[in-house]
Protein backbone atom coordinates (compact mmCIF):
# COMPACT_ATOMS: atom_id res chain seq x y z
CA UNK A 1 0.00 0.00 0.00
CA UNK A 2 1.30 3.47 -1.01
CA UNK A 3 2.28 6.21 1.85
CA UNK A 4 -1.10 8.50 1.76
CA UNK A 5 0.97 11.49 3.56
CA UNK A 6 4.40 13.05 3.50
CA UNK A 7 6.54 15.19 5.27
CA UNK A 8 7.51 17.75 3.67
CA UNK A 9 10.55 20.68 5.38
CA UNK A 10 11.14 24.33 3.76
CA UNK A 11 14.19 25.53 4.10
CA UNK A 12 15.76 29.17 3.80
CA UNK A 13 18.20 29.21 0.67
CA UNK A 14 19.68 32.66 2.32
CA UNK A 15 20.66 30.56 5.38
CA UNK A 16 23.24 27.85 3.89
CA UNK A 17 25.28 25.47 6.62
CA UNK A 18 25.20 21.75 7.17
CA UNK A 19 22.16 21.64 9.76
CA UNK A 20 21.71 17.87 10.91
CA UNK A 21 18.61 17.20 13.15
CA UNK A 22 19.12 13.53 14.32
CA UNK A 23 19.25 11.43 10.99
CA UNK A 24 18.43 14.06 8.66
CA UNK A 25 20.78 16.89 6.78
CA UNK A 26 19.87 19.76 5.41
CA UNK A 27 22.05 21.78 3.16
CA UNK A 28 20.24 25.03 4.31
CA UNK A 29 18.35 26.38 7.70
CA UNK A 30 14.87 24.56 7.86
CA UNK A 31 12.31 26.54 8.89
CA UNK A 32 8.67 25.11 8.22
CA UNK A 33 8.02 21.07 9.15
CA UNK A 34 4.82 20.33 7.43
CA UNK A 35 2.34 16.95 7.10
CA UNK A 36 0.17 16.42 3.59
CA UNK A 37 -0.83 14.51 1.20
CA UNK A 38 -0.92 14.82 -3.10
CA UNK A 39 0.15 18.51 -3.32
CA UNK A 40 -0.46 20.19 0.15
CA UNK A 41 3.49 21.92 0.08
CA UNK A 42 1.87 23.69 -2.19
CA UNK A 43 -0.59 25.36 -0.45
CA UNK A 44 1.89 27.48 1.53
CA UNK A 45 3.56 28.69 -2.22
CA UNK A 46 0.24 30.16 -3.43
CA UNK A 47 -0.78 31.73 -0.21
CA UNK A 48 2.85 33.86 0.07
CA UNK A 49 2.41 34.56 -3.49
CA UNK A 50 -1.05 35.82 -3.35
CA UNK A 51 -1.78 39.42 -2.48
CA UNK A 52 -4.81 38.12 -0.33
CA UNK A 53 -3.23 35.25 2.14
CA UNK A 54 -6.53 33.48 2.92
CA UNK A 55 -8.35 33.89 5.78
CA UNK A 56 -7.04 30.58 7.19
CA UNK A 57 -3.59 31.50 7.53
CA UNK A 58 -2.49 30.07 10.66
CA UNK A 59 0.76 31.16 10.44
CA UNK A 60 1.86 34.74 9.20
CA UNK A 61 5.53 34.27 10.24
CA UNK A 62 5.90 31.11 7.97
CA UNK A 63 3.92 32.99 4.58
CA UNK A 64 5.95 36.61 5.31
CA UNK A 65 8.99 34.23 5.43
CA UNK A 66 8.31 32.76 1.94
CA UNK A 67 7.45 36.44 0.95
CA UNK A 68 10.96 37.76 1.47
CA UNK A 69 12.71 34.17 0.20
CA UNK A 70 10.35 35.51 -3.11
CA UNK A 71 10.84 38.78 -3.18
CA UNK A 72 14.84 38.25 -3.13
CA UNK A 73 14.39 36.34 -5.90
CA UNK A 74 15.22 32.69 -4.44
CA UNK A 75 13.02 29.88 -4.19
CA UNK A 76 12.51 28.27 -0.96
CA UNK A 77 13.67 24.67 -1.08
CA UNK A 78 11.83 21.82 -0.24
CA UNK A 79 12.46 18.38 0.85
CA UNK A 80 10.53 15.76 1.38
CA UNK A 81 10.41 12.55 3.92
CA UNK A 82 8.02 9.99 3.11
CA UNK A 83 5.99 8.42 6.23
Amino acid sequence: MANKYYVYVYLDPRKPNKYVYGNYQFEYEPFYVGKGKERQWLVHLQEAESSRPSRKCGNPWKVNKIRKILKEGLESSRRDILI
